[in-house]
């Protein structure tokens, strides 16, 4: 009975069978279909719901990330003094005065003072770090 109830399975069967033999279990088993029916339908919009939110959350971050890049970029060419490609500590240095990039790192949620303070980290290999 849960089968046929729940996944309605040759539920129209078992309805004649209970009609005929008792009416008060057909009416329980109505209202167990009607349940499971909408519990079903629940869980269903419920991983759509998710699913959907998950996905505009990573579409979200992934824009956010390019407008990011291409503030930072568009910096990093001006900053760049010997156009080279990389940053130098000099030149990362010089990025952190730089209002655009504050506020390119806050729409990111990264406090500043938390990048600047692994300067000494990011240079400790070597002396310029590729900007790409």
């Amino acid at each position: 009975l849960f089968v046929q109830g729940t996944l309605l399975d040759e539920c129209i069967a078992i309805l004649y069978s209970l009609r005929d033999g008792s009416f008060a279990m057909f009416c329980v088993f109505l209202v167990f279909i009607l349940l499971s029916a909408f519990t079903i339908l629940n869980m269903l919009i419920g991983v759509l719901c998710e699913q959907i939110q998950q996905t505009t959350e990573s579409e979200t971050d992934k824009m956010l990330f390019q407008q990011v890049k291409e503030a930072m970029s568009e910096v990093y060419e001006t900053i760049d003094a010997d156009a080279d490609g990389q940053i130098s500590m000099k030149e990362f240095q010089t990025m952190q005065s730089n209002t655009q990039v504050q506020q390119a790192l806050a729409s990111l949620k990264v406090e500043p003072k938390h990048l600047w303070a692994m300067e000494d980290t990011l240079f400790a290999e070597h002396k310029t770090i590729s900007f790409q």
